[in-house]
């Protein structure tokens, strides 16, 4: 089998492009990849880092089979993240929407559900990525 080995010294990511295009030091698609930004000699280094793992299916807690996370907020305190979910797909309010906040200890491997109901007016079009404050959470008090 070949093995291809690529130096990227003036490397950067192209999705433009054709693969079979591409020029050499400039790659197609990375997944699980960490540039390392220390002030050492190894600064600028590429390394691979843990993948993800399915620790709890929410769609089989809730029964909701075509729910979709819109949001989630870190807590390393104490090792919790609150997740934000619903199966809204509109803009306005629906009252058979299903929507929930749960929030996953990781040390415990435990989903607690804090809140759900229609009320919480989530949709799969506002979806939240940016780091929030607690001052601007229902449960920053937890």
């Amino acid at each position: 089998m070949i093995e291809i080995k690529n130096n990227f010294l003036a490397s950067k990511m192209n999705k433009d492009i054709d693969d079979r295009l591409l020029p050499k030091n400039q790659y197609r698609h990375a997944v699980n990849l960490e540039i390392n930004r220390s002030e050492n000699s190894d600064a600028g280094t590429v390394q691979n880092i843990l993948g993800n793992k399915l620790k709890k299916n929410f769609r089989t807690l809730t029964s909701v089979n075509d729910l979709d996370c819109i949001g989630v907020y870190a807590e390393p305190s104490n090792n919790t993240l609150y997740i934000f979910l619903t199966n809204n797909i509109n803009d306005i309010y629906n009252k058979l929407a299903r929507n929930f906040i749960y929030a996953y200890n990781s040390l415990q491997d435990t989903a607690t559900l804090l809140v759900q109901g229609a009320f919480l007016n989530f949709s799969k079009k506002s979806s939240f990525t940016k780091t929030l404050s607690t001052k601007n959470l229902l449960f920053a008090s937890f």
